[in-house]
């Protein structure tokens, strides 16, 4: 037996049978008439189309054989693929390359007709090819009729690779979609987020400015007010701020890790709420120990706690909220404990499944929408974390913030 050799422009002939991305695809309907239609003009049990890969050769159809490829030095295709024309051998018992292939001695091959596919750049990535146990030779008729089936099998592998194109542009173009949707539907719900975080604030900002207008404030107390008043102006502004530059980037951009104080991030957060605080007489303790170090993404844990710390003041009336932190394992639990008017176990349930929502009302008649809470959890998930609440009715909440430490 002679193996038959590598074709001159091989690696050029690999790379463009890998563009088709037609090896070891599933068996398809076009491609196997073609070869019943081959077998039946030319009167032969086997037909096939084959390609040869770089050690193999690989069947896209057949018939009257079970393989579903062969090793390529035992191929006949393997030589046809060499010639620019129909490839015969009407006797392998007679011919020095094929007289003792396992084909011919163990399974009879005699006769082997093969026409070479041919790209439109020259490239010959296989065969359509007809094998009987019987020596002989093709009529015309028969010779002419294998090139034309050769062409089609070439024009079914061309039209294959265009359809491929189209399926994978459209599929492109589908998540292109969806990605915009996606961006359209994150935009909304940062403008919430932002409609939703600057209520609280502004809120007390108003009444700290009705009070002055009408006089009810004594002068004494004013310079004190006016300070705390500018703290939570510019606190409010950077939230904007913050929250519309992370709004603008985080549908497009990873999660960027940093290393941060969480009592640091704390202090800052809270300078947010201090006229509410002071409005409602609510204590806020953070309990935070300074030498814990968080490493996640500041601006959406930022966005977590400034929601839990705002629901926590919005239902706590004279009383205090808690903040703690515990590290172990790799995790750390953050923990945003009140004493306000706490939540039924419905309520409770509602949170902890993230199932709808009930938003109610706060002790100073605050609206809200239950988006806050819906967004945090998002994000908590986000960081890969979790959030559990724990509430009872006229006894205050807590909120467990489990992020992993990056």
């Amino acid at each position: 037996m002679i193996a038959a050799p590598i074709p001159a422009d091989e690696d050029e002939r690999l790379k463009e049978l890998y563009r088709y991305e037609i090896l070891d695809s599933p068996s398809e309907e076009d491609f196997n008439q073609l070869v019943e239609l081959a077998s039946a003009i030319c009167q032969a049990p086997i037909s096939l189309v084959s390609l040869i890969d770089k050690n193999r050769q690989w069947f896209k159809a057949k018939k009257g054989i079970d393989l579903d490829e062969t090793p390529r030095e035992l191929a006949f295709c393997a030589h046809a693929i060499l010639q620019d024309k129909v490839f015969i051998v009407e006797n392998a018992l007679l011919d020095e390359r094929f007289y003792d292939n396992p084909f011919v001695i163990n399974d009879g091959i005699r006769f082997y007709a093969g026409i070479p596919l041919k790209t439109r750049t020259g490239k010959k990535l296989g065969t359509l090819c007809i094998l009987d146990t019987e020596s002989r030779d093709l009529t015309p008729l028969q010779h002419r009729a294998l090139e034309i089936l050769g062409r089609q099998v070439m024009n079914l592998i061309e039209l294959r690779l265009i359809n491929n194109k189209q399926q994978k542009l459209i599929e492109r173009l589908q998540k292109q979609k969806q990605e915009l949707k996606e961006k359209n539907d994150f935009v909304s719900k940062a403008l919430k987020l932002l409609a939703h975080d600057i209520r609280g604030p502004l809120t007390s900002i108003n009444g700290i400015l009705d009070l002055i207008s009408n006089g009810y404030l004594h002068p004494t107390d004013e310079t004190e007010t006016f300070k705390e008043l500018s703290d939570s102006v510019r606190s409010t502004l950077r939230m904007v701020n913050d929250t519309l530059k992370w709004s603008l980037n985080t549908s497009n951009r990873s999660i960027n890790l940093e290393p941060l104080s969480l009592k640091k991030l704390v202090d800052e957060i809270v300078k947010l709420f201090q006229l509410i605080l002071n409005s409602k007489n609510i204590t806020l303790i953070n309990d935070i120990p300074a030498d814990i170090i968080l490493n996640t993404d500041r601006d959406l844990l930022e966005i977590i706690l400034r929601n839990i710390i705002q629901n926590a003041t919005k239902f706590t009336q004279n009383g205090k909220i808690h903040l703690a932190a515990v590290s172990a394992d790799l995790h750390i639990t953050i923990k945003v404990k009140d004493t306000g008017c706490g939540m039924t176990r419905e309520q409770l349930d509602a949170i902890n499944t993230m199932s709808e929502i009930q938003s109610t009302f706060g002790t100073h008649g605050e609206k809200g929408t239950g988006f806050g809470l819906k967004m945090c959890f998002d994000l908590v998930k986000m960081l890969g974390g979790k959030i559990t609440a724990y509430s009872e009715p006229g006894k205050g909440s807590e909120f467990a913030i489990t992020l992993y430490n990056f």
